[in-house]
């Protein structure tokens, strides 16, 4: 039997625009739904994605954006981002591609996450005290009172590096790096640490969040908005062949739209930096 080649994909899409999230459902747009529908017009996967063993590897709700989500697909022939494009909005574009195994399973052998929030504050907020309280969320953590509900599941999760950067007129970009997230607990992360940073919660408060003799806040803990959030990549044991037209497309596209102009500048930025380590 003739093996189908797989390949995985990275791509971009705009949260802010008409999607209801990635996972794809009937008879409403999703980013899922926008990707299968382009393959299938490509005439190079079938209209049942599970026979094209289509997947993807991070889940993100509506409004989140995403610069380097990644999906997989076995695929007939030698399948490349511009035949992808060619049959998206500009709100989506896939902008890099690499072969892999035909057991590749893109959410299971990701290595790490980069999530990139990107945030409004106010004058006042203590942006020195939110530094020092997130270096508590470095490490393996039970993250159960930062899920979106509680699971049966394992919240344990592992947190490499959370960074912060100042980019003028109050705006703040927070980095978080992991090995996997729990839903809405990058969103969070981002939150508690404004609220210190605001006086509205009270240092001692997250590291309790920890504490198994502590119970879950009856409120919960405060989630930033969706919409500030991007998927910014995800590390795997190879490496993608960067598409150079896709991502000059990408990068005039990207001076209309998205969240905010920092996070329009931020994003240009790095498609640059891959443009000129090619």
């Amino acid at each position: 039997m003739r093996k189908v080649p797989r390949y995985a994909f990275k791509v971009f899409y705009d949260g802010t625009k008409p999607f209801y999230g990635l996972q794809r459902q009937p008879d409403i747009r999703t980013v899922e739904g926008e990707l299968i529908r382009a393959l299938t017009r490509s005439r190079q996967m079938s209209s049942d994605p599970s026979v094209a063993n289509f997947a993807t590897a991070g889940r993100t709700d509506r409004y989140v954006s995403a610069l380097g989500n990644v999906f997989a697909v076995n695929v007939e022939g030698e399948l490349r981002p511009a035949a992808i494009n060619s049959k998206l909005g500009d709100d989506i574009r896939v902008w890099a591609r690499a072969k892999v195994p035909a057991s590749f399973n893109p959410r299971r052998e990701a290595l790490r996450r980069h999530y990139k929030y990107f945030a409004y504050v106010a004058e006042q907020t203590d942006l020195d005290l939110m530094i020092e309280v997130s270096k508590q969320f470095v490490g393996i953590h039970d993250f159960r009172s930062f899920a979106h509900r509680p699971s049966k599941s394992s919240s344990v999760r592992g947190i490499f590096d959370v960074s912060f950067n100042r980019l003028g007129d109050n705006f703040i970009c927070i980095s978080i790096v992991g090995d996997s997230f729990l839903r809405k607990m990058v969103r969070k992360i981002v939150g508690s640490l404004i609220h210190v940073g605001s006086g509205l919660l009270e240092p001692v408060y997250i590291g309790r969040l920890f504490d198994p003799r502590y119970p879950l806040p009856k409120r919960g803990v405060p989630a930033a908005p969706p919409e500030g959030l991007v998927l910014w990549d995800i590390d795997y044991s190879f490496l993608f062949e960067v598409d150079r037209y896709a991502v000059a497309k990408l990068q005039r596209s990207l001076v209309k739209d998205l969240t905010t102009l920092v996070a329009k500048k931020a994003m240009r930025h790095q498609f640059r930096s891959l443009s000129e380590n090619q």
